[in-house]
Order: structure tokens, then C-alpha cells, then sequence
């Protein structure tokens, strides 16, 4: 064996020891911050500032519910089928907006309550005037709003760092929620049901229109009706078709002997041609070729009477359909109904020290298994 070789193979102890103290020491570094970080959070969990939470539980209802409740079971209702999922929904956004959060803020100072000092710097907003962005997340973190599809309800639940702010927060939104479903409800109700009186209204002016059309139409004619008149006349030609016939009867009835001079024959021959002429009068009078005959009269009556019908059915409809409009409406209303009213918390429920605690314990012990694994194989390595 040459002489580098002994010395390269009498040199490996030493770089593995070294390398062995390098791996150990790196790794008693990592288990003593380790220590440090689940020490600080464990002692953290005793120094947090308490957090109340106040827990309100609402659901949103149509009015028509109520008279509906025969029909419904106690199962139907907390399986949600007698709420509206949707309407739900609308209530978690507008409770967990940007709005509602200023709206609270101006009435209990939110930033105020959430910045004070006296908290611990891990629990409360760094700073009162922080943007309002970095407001509306630590908002949101504290102030949870959910939608349960399962039971058809929205629980709220509200941190604060006071039982009172808790339950104030809670209470707000629940009254507020109710408000604004009820307004939002309404302005639909009133805006379907303001259409339906326009409707009617139009409705009316046209029936209103038809009708003096006809009466003008009647009176500028002088006549109640043209087809009254055209009855009559009709009536008249009737009766002379009835006496002309009367006549003519009795003129054939004569005995042939008598010759057409004859004065009985004569008189009847004059009084059948005096009603022909009567009649052709008046059928003339029916039949004109002028826009005045009363033929041509009862055809624009006919038309204005039709119209007036019609603008009559509409009107009716337009009533039956405001009617309806308005019970329908009334069942679209909305009301929130408060499952359960806003809590006074008395037990801080945040931070969930023990809990916490065990988790970091057995985390860190987690890490610290694993770590020990590595520096292990690690060590095998190396050797």
C-alpha cells in the first residue's frame, strides 16, 4: 500500500467525527428552538386575552308560512324545506359585508374595542386606524356568519373581547338582518304590486275611452242605438208586408166578372201600390249606398260595442290580476325569524387554551420524533 493511501484512510476517522459533531450540533440548535417556540406558545395560551362569543341562530321565513303551518311538521322546519336557501344566502353576505362592519363600528367603535391596548398583541388589532381592509379581515375573523343547508338556518356567532360588545354585535346583526330582509321584500312586493295598479289604471282609461266613444258615436247620430233604429224599421216593413198581403188577398179574392175598373179593385190596387212605395221608403232608408244609412251606422256601433266588450274584459282581467298580485305579494314577505335570540356569554370560549395546549404538545412531539428520525439516518450516513 502506498503512503497516501494510509494517510487518506487514517484521515476518514477524523472528517466523519467531525461531520458527526457538525450534524449534532446543527440539530440541537433546531430541537432548542423547537423547545422555545412550543414553550412561548404554551405560555401564550395562559396569557391570551379572553374572547366571548355570543351565538344568535335566525332563519329567514315567508309570511304565508304561518297559514301554512298546518300542512308542515315540526321535520319539515329544521330540515330547512320551509326556508328559503337562497335568501339565506342573501342574509350571510349582507351580515358579513364591508357595509354592516361600518355600520357597527359607528355605533359601538368597533376599532376601538378590537385595538385597546390592555389586550394581549396577538389577539387585538395592532392599530386603531389601520386600513380598512386590514379591518375587514380581522372583522371577519371574529365575527363568523354561515348558512347551515342541512337545518335551513344561519347561526351567527360574534368575538369580542367583553361579554356586553359580544352580545351587542350579535343583537345588531340580527335586528339589522331583520330590517333589511323585510325592506328588500317590501320593495319588491310594492314594486310588483305599483305595476299591476299601473296596469289597471291603463286599463281603465281605455275603457273609459271606448265608452264616450260609443256615446259620442250616439249621440252625434241623434239615436240611442242605430241598431235599435234599424229594428224598428225593420218592424215597420213587416207590418206593411203583412198588410200589403192582407190586400192582395182581398184582391184576388174578387170575383174574375169584376173588370179592372171596378172601384173596390181599383182602391185596392192603389193602397197595395201605396205600401210598396212605403215599403221600398224605408228599405231604402237601410240600404242607402250613402256612409248615413243606418246599415253602415250599425256596423260602427257594432265595432264600438265590440271594443267596448273587449276593453271591458281587459279591465276585468287587469282587476282579478291585481288582486292576486297583491295576495301574492303579501306572500312574498319576508320576515327573520330569530331560532335563537343573542346569547350573554359568561365563559370565555376563546382562546381554547387547553385544546391548544395539547395540540402544540403533541405536534412538537410529532416534529420532534420526526427530527430525531432524520439526524439518525443522517448519522448512519455519515459513518
Amino acid at each position: 500500500m502506498s503512503e497516501n493511501n494510509i494517510k487518506n484512510v487514517s484521515s476518514m476517522p477524523k472528517d466523519m467525527g467531525r461531520s458527526s459533531r457538525i450534524v449534532n450540533r446543527v440539530f440541537k440548535y433546531i430541537f432548542r428552538c423547537i423547545y422555545v417556540l412550543a414553550f412561548a406558545s404554551i405560555v401564550y395560551c395562559g396569557l391570551a386575552s379572553d374572547r366571548y362569543v355570543s351565538e344568535a341562530v335566525v332563519m329567514v321565513q315567508n309570511t304565508d308560512s304561518a297559514s301554512s303551518s298546518n300542512s308542515l311538521d315540526l321535520l319539515s322546519m329544521i330540515s330547512g324545506t320551509a326556508g328559503n336557501a337562497s335568501d339565506q344566502l342573501i342574509l350571510t353576505d349582507y351580515l358579513t359585508s364591508l357595509d354592516m362592519l361600518k355600520k357597527l363600528d359607528a355605533k359601538y367603535d368597533l376599532r376601538s374595542h378590537y385595538a385597546d391596548r390592555e389586550h394581549d398583541i396577538i389577539s387585538r388589532m395592532w392599530d386603531r386606524d389601520i386600513e380598512i381592509e386590514w379591518f375587514y379581515g380581522y372583522f371577519k375573523d371574529h365575527v363568523t356568519v354561515k348558512y347551515d343547508d342541512y337545518t335551513g338556518v344561519v347561526r351567527i356567532n360574534a368575538q369580542a373581547f367583553t361579554p356586553e360588545m359580544a352580545k351587542n354585535i350579535s343583537s345588531f346583526l340580527v335586528d339589522e338582518g331583520e330590517i333589511f330582509m323585510n325592506s328588500m321584500s317590501h320593495a319588491i312586493a310594492n314594486e310588483q304590486v305599483l305595476f299591476l295598479e299601473k296596469e289597471v289604471e291603463t286599463a281603465r282609461q281605455d275603457l273609459q275611452t271606448a265608452s264616450d266613444n260609443l256615446l259620442n258615436f250616439q249621440n252625434q247620430k241623434n239615436m240611442a242605438s242605430p241598431t235599435i233604429e234599424v229594428e224598428n224599421y225593420q218592424k215597420i216593413i213587416a207590418d206593411l208586408e203583412a198588410q200589403k198581403s192582407a190586400l192582395v188577398i182581398k184582391l184576388q179574392s174578387l170575383p174574375s166578372s169584376i173588370g179592372s175598373d171596378n172601384q173596390i179593385k181599383q182602391s185596392l190596387s192603389k193602397n197595395i201600390a201605396a205600401i210598396d212605395g212605403q215599403i221600398k221608403k224605408v228599405r231604402s232608408i237601410l240600404t242607402s249606398d250613402k256612409r248615413t244609412s243606418l246599415n253602415e251606422l250599425v256596423d260602427r256601433e257594432q265595432i264600438l260595442k265590440m271594443d267596448l266588450e273587449f276593453k271591458k274584459d281587459i279591465y276585468s282581467s287587469a282587476l282579478t290580476g291585481l288582486v292576486k298580485g297583491k295576495m301574492n305579494a303579501a306572500r312574498l314577505i319576508k320576515h327573520v325569524s330569530v331560532v335563537q335570540n343573542p346569547s350573554m356569554p359568561e365563559y370565555a370560549m376563546k382562546p381554547e387554551r387547553i385544546y391548544n395546549a395539547l395540540v402544540t404538545f403533541f405536534v412538537t412531539l410529532l416534529f420532534l420524533g420526526m427530527l430525531q428520525l432524520l439526524k439518525s439516518i443522517i448519522l448512519d450516513h455519515v459513518d
